[in-house]
C-alpha cells in the first residue's frame, strides 16, 4: 500500500476519534442504531446525562379489530441497558390500524420502566415512570426503524424493605390480579419489577366510538331573550410539513409529557377546520347551551405491579403479591374525516349537550374569569393555543377524562369499580399535541341586549405541566357564563 494511503486512512481515523469525543453519548446512540440497526425500533432510558442499565420494561399495544378493541402485553424484560423491537413482530399490529384507518392514524406502544438503587440501609429505592412509543404504519411496512430515548423525570418512586427475611413490601396500595406473571426461579441479586394489565374498561364499549366534548358554552341566563352569540372551535396549520394533531394522556404526578394515544397527520401545506354554533334566540335555536364534540373510544387501563426474586439482595425467590396499582387513561379510538391527504378529528355541534352543563360545573372547581360583557354589548373572547418550537411541542386543548368517566358511565351500562373513579380525578385531561406551526383556537360571541352584565368563565387544569422552560395550565374549553341584574 502506498505511503499517503496510510497518511490519509490514519487522518480519517483521527478524525473520527475528534469527532465522537465530541458527540455526546445520546448522539453516538442515534449515529449507531440509524446506520447500524434499522430495522428495528431502540429504546434508551437515561436519567440526566446517565444511561440506565438496570431497566425493567413492561410494554402494551392496542389495536383495533373487527371484535373490538384488543389490549395486550407484547414485552417484558428486566435489568436491560436498551430494549429493541424487530419491525418485523409489529407487522401484524400496524395491519390493524391500516386496515381500519388506512396509514392516517399514528398508534402509540404504552408500557412502564422501572430502575433502582440499592441503598445502605437494606432497602432498595425503585423509580417507576409510564412511557410511550409512537410508531408510524407506514415506516414498520417499508422497514424504517427509529431510535428512541426515554429520560426519566420526576419518576413516582417506592421503597421496598425486606420483611421477615424472605419477603418484600412497598409503601402503596395493594390489589389483587387475574394473573401471575413468571419470573425466573433461581436465587439473584437483580430486583425486578413487572407490570400486569388487570383489566379494560371503555367508553362507550371496546367495539364503538361515543361523543367525547371538545368545547362547551353554557349561559346561566334562562331568558334566551336576553341574549345571542356563538361558539366556535377551529384548528389549522400553515406549515410546509402539514399538521399533526395527537390525542394522549398527560400521567398525573409526572410534569414530563407522554403522548399515549392516537395521532393524526394532514399532508397539505395550509389546513383548517371550523365548527361554530349558535347561542341565545337571534338566530332561532333558543338555547342556553352550545357544544362541539367529537367521536372517540377512551380505554382506562389497570395496572397491578410486582416486585421479583433478589429485591432486595437475599430477600428471596420467585414472585412476591402485588405492591399497588396504577391507571392509565388512552384514546383508543377517533372519527377521522378529510382528503387523500387532509385529516382531522370529524366535529359536530349541538344546543342539547351530551354532558348536562350543570354536571360539568358540579366537576370544576378551577374556573377562571376571562372576559366581561356589558348591558347592551357585544363581547368576543378568543383563546388561541400557538405552538412553540420544543420538542415537545405545544399543547392547545384538553378532554376532562374524569369527568367522561365518571358520568357518563352509569347512563351508558359501564360497570367501572368505585376505587377506579376515584383514582381517577376529574382533572386528569386527555389532551392534544400539535406540531409548531399550527394553531388551534376557541372563540365565543355574546350580545348582550339587556341591562344584564355576562361574566366569561374558563376551565383550566388543576394540574401544571413544564414543556422546555414553560409551564402550561391546559383549557378545558368549558366556558361558564353568569350573569348579574
Amino acid at each position: 500500500m502506498n505511503k499517503k494511503y496510510y497518511i490519509v486512512i490514519a487522518s480519517v481515523i483521527s478524525v473520527t476519534i475528534v469527532l465522537l469525543a465530541l458527540l455526546n453519548f445520546n448522539t453516538v446512540i442515534f449515529l449507531y442504531t440509524k446506520y447500524f440497526d434499522p430495522h428495528s425500533i431502540d429504546v434508551f432510558f437515561f436519567k440526566g446525562s446517565k444511561m440506565l442499565t438496570n431497566v425493567s420494561v413492561s410494554l402494551f399495544a392496542f389495536y383495533p379489530t373487527k371484535n373490538g378493541t384488543v389490549f395486550k402485553k407484547i414485552y417484558q424484560g428486566f435489568n436491560l441497558k436498551y430494549f429493541s423491537i424487530p419491525l418485523s413482530n409489529l407487522t401484524d399490529y400496524v395491519g390493524h390500524w391500516i386496515k381500519h384507518y388506512g396509514y392516517n392514524i399514528t398508534p402509540s406502544l404504552v408500557g412502564f420502566a422501572s430502575y433502582y438503587i440499592n441503598n445502605p440501609n437494606g432497602t432498595i429505592t425503585i423509580y417507576s415512570q409510564p412511557f410511550s412509543i409512537s410508531v408510524s404504519p407506514y415506516n414498520v411496512t417499508h422497514g424504517i426503524g427509529k431510535t428512541v430515548v426515554k429520560e426519566f423525570i420526576n419518576p413516582v418512586e417506592h421503597i421496598v424493605k425486606r420483611r421477615n427475611g424472605n419477603s418484600v413490601k412497598a409503601n402503596t396500595i395493594t390489589t389483587t390480579t387475574t394473573s401471575v406473571p413468571t419470573t425466573s426461579t433461581s436465587a439473584g441479586t437483580a430486583c425486578e419489577i413487572v407490570y400486569v394489565l388487570n383489566s379494560v374498561w371503555y367508553y362507550p364499549s371496546n367495539n364503538s366510538l361515543g361523543p367525547v366534548p371538545l368545547s362547551i358554552a353554557y349561559v346561566t341566563d334562562p331568558n334566551t331573550n336576553d341574549y345571542s352569540g356563538d361558539l366556535g372551535l377551529g384548528i389549522g396549520s400553515s406549515t410546509q410539513s402539514g399538521y399533526k394533531i395527537s390525542f394522549g394522556i398527560t400521567y398525573l404526578s409526572f410534569i414530563n409529557m407522554q403522548v399515549a394515544g392516537i395521532s393524526i397527520t394532514a399532508n397539505a401545506n395550509s389546513f383548517s377546520v371550523k365548527k361554530e354554533v349558535y347561542l341565545g334566540s337571534d338566530y332561532g335555536v333558543n338555547s342556553q347551551f352550545a357544544e362541539i364534540y367529537t367521536y372517540g373510544q377512551i380505554a382506562v387501563a389497570n395496572y397491578s405491579y410486582w416486585i421479583g426474586y433478589g429485591c432486595p439482595p437475599g430477600a428471596g425467590v420467585g414472585i412476591f403479591p402485588p405492591n399497588g396499582y396504577c391507571i392509565e387513561v388512552l384514546v383508543t379510538g377517533l372519527e377521522v374525516n378529510g382528503t387523500t391527504n387532509n385529516y382531522s378529528p370529524a366535529i359536530y355541534d349541538t344546543n342539547t349537550p351530551l354532558i348536562p352543563p350543570t354536571d360539568f360545573f358540579s366537576f370544576t372547581n378551577n374556573l377562571t374569569k376571562v372576559y366581561v360583557i356589558e348591558p347592551h354589548q357585544v363581547g368576543t373572547y378568543f383563546n388561541f393555543s400557538t405552538t412553540s418550537t420544543t420538542s415537545y411541542g405545544y399543547v392547545s386543548g384538553s378532554i376532562p377524562a374524569g369527568l367522561i368517566i365518571t358520568k357518563l358511565a352509569s347512563r351508558l351500562g359501564i360497570f367501572i369499580p368505585l376505587w377506579v373513579t376515584l383514582v381517577i380525578s376529574p382533572s386528569v385531561s386527555i389532551v392534544q399535541f400539535t406540531n409548531y406551526d399550527s394553531v388551534e383556537f376557541t372563540e365565543i360571541t355574546l350580545v348582550s341586549s339587556s341591562n344584564n352584565a355576562y361574566y366569561i368563565y374558563m376551565a383550566f387544569s388543576n394540574n401544571s405541566f413544564t414543556i422546555g422552560s414553560s409551564t402550561y395550565h391546559l383549557p378545558y374549553y368549558y366556558y361558564y357564563i353568569n350573569y348579574t341584574t
